[in-house]
């Protein structure tokens, strides 16, 4: 069974606008745009890096009007998208050592129970192994 982590959300969004930008469609519609982009809008860990394209554009159709003036080929489009969600990707995949700065009902509201389990024990794995360290 495959485990749908937040990264791989943030993924979605970011390869769904891509997908937007380059002449195909975003899979799962308007619809799954907007759900992706308010729950990673409003995430509390990403809430600052969030780029500023996908706090203006609340649809697709807003995004596709920006996108397509402020960079005329695919390339470029690629490489905006790519750019502008870097640092929320480095952040998740990175980012082990910032101390919890929010209370587990925020992080329980954005990533859910099952989500929260996962890497509940992957800090316990973490901390065995440090445990039996020399």
């Amino acid at each position: 069974m495959f485990e749908d982590t937040f990264l791989d959300r943030v993924h979605r969004l970011q390869n769904g606008l891509v997908a937007e930008a380059t002449g195909k469609m975003f899979d799962g519609g308007d619809a799954e745009y907007k759900k992706l982009r308010t729950e990673i809008a409003n995430s509390p860990v990403l809430k600052e890096l969030v780029p500023n394209f996908l706090r203006r554009c609340s649809a697709l159709g807003q995004f596709w009007g920006w996108v397509k003036y402020e960079k005329s080929t695919y390339a470029e489009r690629r490489t905006l998208i790519w750019d502008g969600f870097a640092p929320m990707i480095e952040k998740l995949e990175f980012d082990e050592t910032t101390p919890i700065k929010i209370s587990t009902s925020e992080v329980l509201k954005v990533h859910g129970p099952a989500e929260v389990h996962v890497y509940w024990n992957k800090a316990l794995d973490r901390g065995r192994v440090i445990l039996k360290a020399p």
